[in-house]
Formats: C-alpha cells, sequence, structure tokens
C-alpha cells in the first residue's frame, strides 16, 4: 500500500494557485493574486456584478465585492440588548479555490469561508432560500472550509478536519455534515475520495467502489467515472456509448476496469496489441 502525502507548491507571498472553471454557459478562473474574474452567461448573476441579465460577457469581469450579514449586539438605556443587523460589503481579493456550477459559484476565501452566487432554483447557494444572488454571499453556517465542488446544481465543500458538506439538488437547501467514517481528501461529481485511497458514491449513505484501492485522484462525469492510483496506472466505469473507457467496444461497464493504450506488438491475428496505460499523474474529463 502507499502513503498518501499533501505537498503544497505554493510559495509563501501569498500567491495561490491559478484556476479555471466551466460551468453551464459562463466560465469562473482565479488567478494568483486572489482575484476571481467571471464571463458569459449573466441571465442568473453568473458574472457576480450585481445584476442578472441576457448580456453575454465576452472579456473576463473581475467579481470584485462580496456580502454578508453582520449581527450587532448593543445596549439600551434601560440595560436590555438590542440585537440589529447591517449588510457588510467585503472586496474578493483573498479567494483561494472556485467551483462553477449549472448557472451558480462558489468561492472560498483565505479565511476558510464560503461565497455563493447565481441560480439558486434547489437550493444551491446554502442560504435556506430559493432566491438568486447577483453578487457573492457568504455561508455563514460554513467554517474552516478548504476545498469547495460543484456538480450541475449540487454543491460541496470540505473543511480542514476533512468533513464533507452537501447541498442544493438532491439535499437540502443550507450545507449539511454527510456521515462517512474517513477524511474526504477529493470530489468530482458523484463520487468522493477518502483519505484511504478508496473511492465512494456519495449519498445519504455512502457505497464503496468495489475493486478501487491506493487511489490519488478522481474525476468523474454524469454517468462515467476515472480513478488514477498510485502507480499511475488509470480505471474507468460506467458509460461507454462513445468509447471513454478506453476499452476498444462501447460496452458500458459497471466495474472499474484499466484503461487500455494500443501498443507495438501484435498477437497471432496481427491485431496490436492493448496493455494498460502507466505513469499517469493526472486526469480530467471533459463534457460528453
Amino acid at each position: 500500500d502507499k502513503t498518501r502525502f499533501e505537498v503544497n507548491v505554493i510559495s509563501d507571498n501569498n500567491d495561490v494557485a491559478e484556476k479555471v472553471q466551466s460551468g453551464h454557459l459562463h466560465s469562473l478562473a482565479l488567478k494568483q493574486n486572489g482575484t476571481v474574474w467571471a464571463w458569459g452567461e449573466n441571465s442568473n448573476g453568473q458574472i457576480g456584478n450585481g445584476v442578472a441579465s441576457s448580456i453575454k460577457y465576452t472579456d473576463p469581469t473581475q467579481v470584485k465585492k462580496g456580502q454578508y450579514i453582520q449581527i450587532i449586539e448593543s445596549t439600551s438605556d434601560d440595560g436590555s440588548i438590542v440585537t440589529t443587523t447591517a449588510m457588510i460589503e467585503k472586496e474578493m481579493n483573498n479567494i483561494i479555490d472556485i467551483a462553477a456550477g449549472d448557472n451558480y459559484n462558489l468561492i472560498l476565501d483565505s479565511d476558510g469561508k464560503v461565497w455563493s452566487w447565481g441560480e439558486n432554483s434547489y437550493g444551491q447557494l446554502g442560504d435556506n432560500t430559493k432566491i438568486q444572488k447577483t453578487i457573492p454571499t457568504r455561508i455563514d453556517s460554513l467554517e474552516n472550509i478548504k476545498n469547495v465542488y460543484t456538480f450541475g446544481s449540487t454543491s460541496y465543500a470540505i473543511n480542514t478536519n476533512g468533513e464533507l458538506y452537501t447541498w442544493g439538488y438532491k439535499y437540502t437547501e443550507t450545507p449539511a455534515k454527510l456521515n462517512f467514517y474517513s477524511k474526504v481528501v477529493q470530489v468530482s461529481g458523484s463520487i468522493l475520495l477518502a483519505e484511504d485511497g478508496t473511492v465512494w458514491y456519495i449519498g445519504s449513505n455512502p457505497t464503496r467502489v468495489s475493486g478501487l484501492s491506493n487511489i490519488v485522484e478522481i474525476t468523474a462525469k454524469d454517468n462515467y467515472y476515472y480513478a488514477l492510483d498510485a502507480n499511475g496506472h488509470v480505471w474507468a466505469w460506467g458509460y461507454n456509448g462513445y468509447g471513454q473507457l478506453s476499452q476498444g467496444n462501447t460496452s458500458n461497464s459497471s466495474v472499474p476496469v484499466q484503461v487500455l493504450i494500443e501498443g507495438t506488438e501484435q498477437d497471432e491475428n496481427g491485431d496490436f496489441i492493448k496493455t494498460p496505460i502507466e505513469n499517469i499523474v493526472e486526469i480530467v474529463t471533459a463534457n460528453c
């Protein structure tokens, strides 16, 4: 068995890793200086500039400000406690992670707080409403978050303890912690990667994907999945209508199979022999 280590390759000068995410009809980008930029469709306020319109943004537009509700307590003349609220604006210049979903976005700041905006038909913004937002709005129920993810209209967040929170489509309108035995290190689509290198389908009672161990990375789409193991081999399963499992056919597979590549040697029939692909260091899926 392999041991999993996380190595921080980002310098100590407050730079963050660049990242680009594509939503349904919009895109989101994170720059090294912690700023976020959006472009594309804006009918649900995906651009984050305070408006929702049919205007298409063909150039990256900075997502400059977010907002959150601050609770203020004061003492009245008679000694009683008076509670009021105020809407506070905050510059979006300390962002460390982003995720673009179907017509909405999640971003994570360096304080471990999550912000959301855009479409909210399924409660995917996590604010206990189904009202869309056109600028980033803080989800106050989440703290110490390490990574954020989206899958369609479902939202995910992993905290520094490896606990996974879910909300949105098929879940509630506020983040709820998933009951899981291990620390979660990554989410992609509807699967998660546990700290021990196992892969699980996400649900109220997660189920393990059989046949996989020592996995270091996962990636998934609606109905097909990939996993990279510590030896550099890639495993695939699910829908194969376009040959995306790389088995030389279009037959679906309910269990993980190793991704094959055509070699230079031939069998007795003159066909090139397929062997497992090796020495892979990263995997990613595109829209099908």
